[in-house]
């Protein structure tokens, strides 16, 4: 529910007409992948919220030049970037966009000072359980093979042969004897 209206928010802040806003808001609130997956505890839903949240943080900063949004900005995308590891580069894109919509300006001390508030509180939620990582494995968390997507592609090539034909053999095993009996 609470991403409807953040999508609501979203489009009265870029359309600027409140009709448009709400058939946005209620075309959100009723589609299906967004809502059916509210019923189970995963985090597809928290994912979908926290991105449009950081959308709204972002527009927010944009338009207002405060502090406060550009480190709620910051903090929002550190939570993504925990939630769902394959969000963690977002980070980047979005400093990307900061130099796109900021042009010459992003120079200036004002720009620097809440671009690097922004990055400070980033880092802040997501340093930790960088150094943790590394603490206790040994490896550089950024690095391809020993990062939290590198070990997500290892556990899958792992799982990809012998995990799948025993699971295979064992369905087509059951189908076998339900047929037989």
């Amino acid at each position: 529910a609470l991403t409807a209206v953040l999508v609501y928010n979203i489009a009265k802040l870029v359309i600027k007409d409140k009709k448009f806003a709400l058939v946005a808001g209620f075309l959100s609130a009723i589609f299906y992948p967004l809502a059916g997956f509210t019923i189970r505890i995963i985090r597809e839903p928290l994912m979908a919220f926290l991105l449009v949240l950081s959308v709204w943080l972002l527009l927010k900063a944009q338009q207002t030049l405060k502090f406060r949004w550009f480190a709620l900005a910051g903090f929002n995308i550190g939570l993504m970037a925990l939630t769902n590891s394959i969000t963690q580069p977002f980070v980047l894109f979005v400093i990307f966009g900061f130099t796109l919509i900021f042009g010459r300006d992003i120079l200036t001390k004002p720009k620097l000072l809440r671009i690097g508030l922004f990055l400070a509180c980033f880092l802040i939620l997501t340093l930790g359980f960088l150094y943790r990582f590394h603490w206790e494995k040994g490896a550089d968390p950024l690095a391809s093979k020993s990062g939290v997507l590198g070990r997500k592609a290892e556990m899958i090539e792992l799982m990809r042969g012998e995990t799948y034909f025993r699971n295979f053999g064992g369905f087509a095993d059951i189908l076998f004897q339900i047929k037989i009996h």
